[in-house]
């Protein structure tokens, strides 16, 4: 309860949820695809949320939305690239590959925050 707490507070705030429900669900060592089926639902859930408040602020205009659409279609050949190296792969190579992608995403936000201090 506490992650999906904190989880919920981080996506709210900055959008930024990834790093502590994947850390999350990493740490409970679930099975591959559980950990899939349960980030897209994670990710699904609160698009769901977003996007009617998004629109409502006037964040979420016609021209986003067609962009957003947009965008999935490189987000669906990543999404296929993607299974189908997941399946040549094993469960600690997995794991790993998720830390690389915490580790990266953790990098990413103390280069963005220096950025936002200056």
């Amino acid at each position: 309860m506490p992650f999906g707490a904190l989880s919920g507070i981080f996506q709210g705030a900055a959008g930024v949820s990834a790093p502590i429900s994947t850390s999350f669900l990493n740490a409970v060592k679930l099975q591959r695809p559980t950990v899939i089926v349960t980030i897209s639902t994670l990710f699904v859930a609160m698009s769901v949320v977003q996007i009617p408040i998004l629109a409502l602020f006037g964040i979420m205009t016609l021209q986003t939305a067609f962009m957003g659409v947009l965008v999935l279609l490189p987000l669906f050949v990543g999404m296929s690239v993607g299974a189908s190296l997941a399946k040549r792969m094993d469960t600690k190579t997995f794991d790993r590959a998720i830390l690389a992608v915490l580790v990266v995403l953790a990098a990413k936000q103390f280069w963005d925050a220096g950025f936002a201090a200056l």
